[in-house]
Parts: C-alpha cells; structure tokens; sequence
C-alpha cells in the first residue's frame, strides 16, 4: 500500500479499484450515498467518529470540481491519496 504513495501507476491502479469498489451502483461517479458509505467505512476502521452529514456535505462540495453534483474518477483520486495517507500512517 505504501508504494502507492510513491509510485503514480501504483497509485493510479489504488485509487481506480477503490473507485470501483466505492461506486457500487457502477454510474461512472460516486454519489452522497456512497461517499457517506466510504466514510463510514475508513472512520469505523480507524475507531473514529462517524462523520456528520455537514461533513459529508462540505467533503463532497470539496471533491466535486465541476460542480455537477457528483464524484467523477479523476476528482475521486484526492480523497483516495488521503485514505491512503491515512492507512499507511496507522
């Protein structure tokens, strides 16, 4: 997983798998609900909080580039690099 962080096909080959795991309902692009899913998932892991749905909500507006509401891949891949941040650090 650390390698990820330093090698950009490494990650680039992450960070899609962890797209196409987190984008259950296969749109292309991840949604509220899936975001909030992932969330969920990391904060339990990590024995954190849950985060609120204004968190959820500023995150998703973060990500959301081309303000269309959605999640596209190549806007996913900076919340993938924290997770992956956030894992290699534990």
């Amino acid at each position: 997983m650390e390698r990820a962080l330093t090698d950009p096909q490494e990650f680039q080959v992450f960070s899609k798998k962890l797209f196409d795991d987190v984008d259950t309902d296969k749109s292309g692009s991840v949604n509220r609900r899936e975001l909030r899913h992932v969330l969920n998932a990391v904060s339990q892991a990590l024995g954190k909080p849950l985060p609120t749905e204004n968190e959820i909500e500023t995150l998703m507006i973060t990500l959301d580039a081309d303000r269309d509401g959605k999640i596209n891949f190549q806007e996913f891949q900076d919340l993938a690099k924290v997770i992956l941040e956030t894992l290699a650090s534990k």
